[in-house]
């Protein structure tokens, strides 16, 4: 009996041995740390800020489960510029390289060149006026004044649809296809700094309509008109788009599909229109979005404000989706790229086939604040008269 008990202590004392080996084994495996692979810059290696200004650096640490992820940054030169946690601070005028060392690994690191100017930029101008014309394969060189000559000289140009216009880094515009296209230069130094122009590529002869011409058709009784506007549709046709009086707005208030038809008094074969909206509320609330534009030579038709759209012909290839070129989605404001795109009148081309008509119908599927309604100030067709 107790050689048997004894045997048993013995090997509890054993199991219980290895039990706790095997504990320690998978705590110290748990506790193995994870190397870093790689340090990598989440953004460009040469940055160029103004006095007293500071900016924040994003690293990549590779893998993201990296055990130690604590980095070490100093500066070349702390008179010129000084870091902490990624925070560079300009401090005086001059040139330095901040580094960003991997703390477990200072094999791994990253470097930043950095240069500091002393006198911000006040506005850019450019040499061409907003909007102008161009025809396919047409080049036209632009020129930016930066103001005042003594700041940074550097500039960043581009163009919104390289589909329709390109730009190099010297300013050449170049027309490839109709269209309409944002051509922006912008500061190295100050982002918030850019001056800009819509250029237009011409397809057919964009000549502008008549519009002393034009006779409003009838609205159907399912639309109401808000008291903030007006139900006189030739508001839009008053060559003024940036009015906000109450009888400067065509404003309809119900009906999430809303339409509106226009008798342009002669037969065209148009290219394209123009619409303006509200000069305070571009591209957000009742800004039209989703368009469709129809056409006819029917009077009846045309004269019937609950005529069915398959009694039209439809100018728009597809439905028009109205873009804004930044892809922001705050309120553009006075003198950024959405800005001033909108305030020049949103183009709306119509496909090469379509017939001449006389009559139009504006149709708006949907806002860009996806709600009831839709409201403008200016509408113009471009085309040729057909005698």
């Amino acid at each position: 009996m107790c050689k048997n008990s004894l045997l048993k202590q013995v090997l509890f004392f054993c199991c219980c041995f290895l039990a706790i080996g095997f504990f320690v084994r998978c705590s110290k495996d748990k506790d193995v740390a994870v190397p870093i692979y790689n340090l990598q810059l989440d953004g460009a290696d040469y940055i160029i800020l103004t006095k007293g200004t500071s900016t924040t650096i994003k690293l990549k640490i590779v893998p993201i489960h990296t055990t130690n992820k604590n980095i070490n940054w100093k500066s070349s030169n702390e008179e010129v510029a000084v870091v902490q946690d990624g925070m560079i601070t300009a401090v005086a005028v001059g040139n330095a390289v901040i580094t960003a060392v991997s703390d477990s690994d200072p094999e791994k690191k990253v470097e930043i060149r950095v240069r500091v100017n002393s006198i911000s930029v006040e506005k850019i101008e450019l040499n061409v006026a907003s909007p102008t014309l161009m025809d396919p394969d047409e080049v036209l060189q632009l020129t930016a004044t930066v103001h005042p000559v003594v700041a940074p000289q550097e500039l960043d140009w581009t163009s919104s649809d390289e589909t329709i216009a390109t730009v190099t880094s010297e300013g050449k515009v170049t027309a490839l296809k109709p269209g309409d296209v944002i051509i922006s230069a912008t500061s190295a130094s100050d982002k918030s700094k850019s001056a800009s122009i819509r250029i237009t590529v011409r397809g057919l002869e964009e000549n502008i309509l008549d519009n002393k011409k034009f006779v409003a058709l009838p609205h159907s009784s399912q639309f109401q008109f808000s008291p903030y506007g007006t139900s006189d549709l030739s508001t839009l046709w008053n060559n003024n788009s940036t009015s906000l009086g109450t009888k400067d707005i065509f404003y309809i208030s119900n009906k999430t599909v809303t339409y509106f038809g226009i008798d342009l008094g002669v037969k065209a074969k148009l290219t394209s229109l123009r619409y303006w909206g509200r000069a305070d509320n571009y591209f957000v609330l009742r800004h039209p979005k989703t368009i469709e534009i129809y056409g006819t030579n029917d009077a009846a038709v045309a004269k019937n404000p609950n005529s069915p759209d398959e009694d039209w012909i439809l100018l728009t290839e597809t439905p028009f989706e109205s873009v804004r070129p930044s892809g922001g989605t705050d309120k553009p404001v006075a003198g950024d790229i959405d800005y001033v795109y909108a305030s020049e009148g949103e183009r709306i081309p119509f496909t090469s086939t379509v017939p001449a008509v006389q009559y139009v119908r504006f149709k708006c599927l949907k806002t860009w604040g996806n709600i009831e309604g839709v409201w403008g100030t200016e509408i113009s067709f471009n085309g040729t008269v057909i005698p």
